[in-house]
């Protein structure tokens, strides 16, 4: 009997040893999987481009509008001009597609800031979007379409995340430094004062 009780006295301390090293891996992997997650928030899009199943959306430029920069502007926006592109036989528009893929974002001191979608700029090279924002793009093919954003604070950046699926999963961002903007708008502006 007493063999019997040390047997398994000396099993249970194995055993218990054997579930603590597992328990340290456990530990050791969500470390591993957490600073991963952190990295993943805020990793930039490879190539400005947010690729899904059924779509791609290329991020081709962003251009700084301050306030007066056309007749009948009510905020100072950031103007994204993008390409979609649909990979599958499904109905898709330009507008719907940069809808699916990405938001825009501003940092608060409390939060990040979901920023409002703007009237589209009153201005010529504008006027395309409005002919092809609705158009349902062919399988294989792209359109370019552009979005304007009313900015809550020119100090600070704004950041374009993308995500997929009915998940949400984050795909990456891309930082739009509104400073770097403005200091060029300065510079225009005094140029054309002389």
């Amino acid at each position: 009997m007493r063999k019997l009780t040390m047997i398994f006295i000396l099993l249970s301390v194995i055993l218990s040893g054997c579930n603590s090293s597992k328990t340290s891996e456990i530990d050791s992997e969500k470390v591993k999987e957490e600073n991963q997650s952190k990295k993943l928030r805020t990793k930039e899009l490879k190539n400005n481009t947010a690729v899904l199943h059924d779509l791609e959306i290329k991020v081709l430029n962003t251009e700084y509008l301050p306030m007066n920069t056309y007749e009948g502007q009510e905020k100072p926006q950031l103007v994204v001009t993008y390409e979609a592109k649909n990979k599958v036989d499904k109905e898709i528009d330009p507008i719907g597609a940069w809808f699916t893929a990405f938001e825009a974002y501003q940092d608060t001191s409390d939060s990040m800031k979901k920023i409002d979608v703007g009237p589209l700029p009153n201005m010529e090279k504008y006027n395309y979007v409005l002919d092809n924002q609705d158009d349902l793009i062919k399988k294989g093919k792209s359109v370019r379409c552009a979005i304007a954003y009313d900015i809550y604070d020119v100090n600070k950046p704004v950041i374009l995340k993308a995500h997929k699926g009915y998940d949400n999963i984050y795909l990456g961002e891309i930082k739009v430094n509104i400073k770097k903007y403005r200091g060029y708008w300065s510079f225009i502006n005094n140029r054309h004062l002389f």
